[in-house]
């Protein structure tokens, strides 16, 4: 829809906040503010923190496959091995954010986000 393009620009804006706001529908606030937009401009993100959380972890799925492409010596590696690699990579990706994980934990846990939360946690064992 016509939103879509605001949206997107948002959950990437909201996502320069979180290492101060956390994943927060304050981040996503302070994103369209500096879009020159009303803070209420944020509700184009209708599950707000919730898929502030679930577009930081498709952007960790899609740069764990560039990793994972990178890796030169991926297909000889055994598979302890490949799975060490994923998830040294992933635990890299959150890293500057575990200040802010349990409560995204806990947003995801939530029954109106319980669906798309588990779609997005088994992925990146079957990308392994």
């Amino acid at each position: 829809g016509p939103g879509a393009g605001l949206r997107l620009d948002l959950l990437k804006g909201g996502m320069r906040h979180v290492g101060e706001l956390g994943f927060t529908a304050a981040a996503l606030q302070r994103a369209a503010e500096e879009r020159s937009l009303s803070r209420a401009a944020a509700g184009v993100v209708p599950r707000g923190e919730a898929e502030l959380v679930e577009y930081f972890l498709d952007e960790c799925r899609a740069k764990l496959a560039e990793r994972i492409a990178g890796e030169a010596r991926w297909g000889e590696m055994r598979v302890r091995d490949k799975i060490a690699f994923a998830v040294k990579a992933r635990l890299e990706m959150t890293a500057p954010f575990v200040h802010a994980w349990p409560r995204a934990l806990g947003v995801l846990a939530q029954p109106e986000n319980a669906p798309h939360a588990l779609e997005r946690m088994g992925a990146p064992v079957d990308d392994i």
